[in-house]
């Protein structure tokens, strides 16, 4: 697998509302909130074709690497001079409950509550 850790252009992170559609009319109101993280690097070797990589990256600077696994859509390429750039696009869904490992001050940063948290909270609310 490729690994991803720098030629970074942008990381952005935006509010998305994911609505759960269930069939209980009790629980279908509720709405799983969540960011789409949107990760944007260049490399000067293009990737396969529909290649999985390995992005790690430290968006608050703080020492604390996310990790995620995708497979980035090539954007664009830049041609300047002899050398080509090839821009990449890699996006991804992130549960509330991971949102707060941005957060240097929050306290549950690195405790048990962490490891209680459910790994897709989509699919846990919608167990529920």
């Amino acid at each position: 697998m490729i690994e991803i850790s720098e030629g970074f252009t942008e990381i952005a992170i935006g509010s998305d509302v994911v609505k759960a559609q269930l069939r209980d009319p009790l629980t279908a109101s509720r709405v799983a909130s969540g960011a789409r993280v949107t990760l944007r690097f260049q490399r000067h070797v293009p990737l396969p074709p529909r290649a999985t990589v390995r992005v790690r990256y430290d968006l608050a600077e703080n020492g604390c690497e996310r990790e995620v696994q995708g497979v980035p859509q090539l954007s664009h390429t830049v041609v300047e001079g002899e050398q080509v750039l090839y821009h990449y696009r890699l996006a991804y869904w992130l549960a509330p409950h991971a949102i707060m490992r941005f957060v240097p001050s929050n306290v549950r940063q690195r405790t048990e509550d962490d490891k209680a948290a459910p790994e897709n909270f989509l699919a846990a609310s919608m167990t529920r």
